[in-house]
């Protein structure tokens, strides 16, 4: 039972992790990764504007969305996560993807997280 939730879940976060084509980001999770990277260098001095604290804002709203609307995840993804580890981790996703959206960084984050919390 816990190996079908486990494929279930990740059937689910995987339509979430879609090219941007195949679903429709709204809001701060649709701009590119360029866009992420500008205010998130990787030497870890981000910026302190709007534009920064809304992505991050947006990726940990996007995480907070998969805990209360995907129940077939047993783990609280982010309970244990630290805000910056999370940012750390989609700066270095967006590093080498600078094409890709926000939101397709937030949902492989998602997988990741419920990944090593099924370890």
């Amino acid at each position: 039972m816990e190996r079908f939730a486990l494929i279930a879940t990740t059937a689910a976060l995987l339509a979430f992790a879609q090219p941007a084509s195949a679903i429709t980001v709204k809001g701060l999770g649709a701009a590119t990764c360029t866009q992420w990277s500008i205010h998130h260098p990787a030497n870890g001095n981000s910026p302190n504007d709007l534009i920064t604290i809304g992505q991050e804002s947006w990726v940990l709203g996007f995480l907070s969305a998969v805990n209360s609307f995907a129940p077939q995840i047993h783990h609280d993804i982010v309970k244990s996560a630290d805000a910056d580890a999370l940012y750390a981790w989609i700066t270095q996703w967006c590093s080498t993807r600078p094409l890709d959206v926000i939101g397709e960084g937030a949902a492989a984050l998602a997988l990741e997280l419920e990944r090593r919390l099924t370890k």
